[in-house]
């Protein structure tokens, strides 16, 4: 009886987690994601980061639809130049989410957040775009 108890349990766990998940906007996904991410940066947490960096390398059957992997060292520069992007220039600042947007380009869908970056002298606008990668939403590009 412990046992129908324990995969009861679990099962309705599962379920609700994923009911949730549904209910959760984009906007705060994406957030929540973005924030993880920067804590990654400041753990130097390269091998959870590789997760949520969108693959660009010569594979034309992952480019754009798949994340890096740990065990790829190309890859993993490129995740360890992001990680020093973020921990050099925006980590050392004050920063604020200001406006999420959805862009739809070439049949794919870009989550979008723009934060404010007060930097020494002045303010400036960086956007950090995700795609959504089997339900994941992956980096793709800082602009």
């Amino acid at each position: 009886m412990k046992y129908f108890f324990s995969i009861l349990f679990i099962t309705t766990t599962l379920f609700c987690s994923n009911v949730l998940a549904k209910r959760i906007p984009p906007s705060v996904m994406v957030k929540n994601t973005l924030e993880r991410m920067f804590a990654m940066c400041e753990l130097q947490n390269d091998s959870a980061l590789a997760e949520y960096v969108i693959y660009r390398g010569d594979d034309t059957s992952r480019k754009w639809k798949d994340h890096c992997q740990v065990n790829a060292a190309d890859e993993m520069r490129q995740v360890i130049s992001l990680r020093n992007r973020i921990n050099n220039y925006l980590l050392p600042n004050e920063y604020k989410f200001v406006t999420f947007s959805t862009q739809t380009e070439s049949e794919v869908t870009w989550y979008v957040w723009e934060l404010e970056v007060k930097f020494k002298y002045e303010t400036q606008k960086v956007f950090f775009a995700f795609l959504n990668i089997n339900g994941q939403y992956v980096l793709g590009d800082i602009d």
